[in-house]
């Protein structure tokens, strides 16, 4: 099975990993997810509302602010379609500056997040 498509950089979608052996690919699996924003009137709910519309569920949510920019760190269960359709959702917001990989807390929990 091929790994989901999250970027529209082949090489971001290479770094990706197939997951462990013996585990279904489709279930849902604990991610993290950080996204940098700028700091504008309704841009944090428009973050998290990309989440809440795949009928997920927020494990934690923690949201950092200064004047300019923000920073949202998610951790939520979620299988490779969603993770692909939170991430597009999220690449397509004006408000959004980057969004890093998501790091798949079942596998890798050390792990730094990576740009896609």
């Amino acid at each position: 099975m091929n790994p989901p498509i999250l970027s529209q950089s082949p090489a971001a979608d290479a770094r990706l990993q197939a997951p462990p052996a013996g585990l279904d690919p489709q279930a849902p699996r604990r991610h993290r997810f950080e996204v940098r924003y700028r700091n504008e009137q309704g841009a944090l709910l428009r973050l998290l509302n990309a989440i809440s519309r795949r009928g997920l569920d927020f494990e934690s949510v923690r949201a950092e602010a200064d004047a300019d920019a923000g920073r949202l760190t998610a951790i939520v269960g979620a299988n490779p379609k969603h993770i692909a359709q939170i991430c597009r959702d999220w690449r397509v917001m004006v408000d959004v500056i980057e969004v890093l990989q998501p790091i798949d807390l079942d596998r890798e929990p050390e792990q730094a997040p990576r740009t896609i």
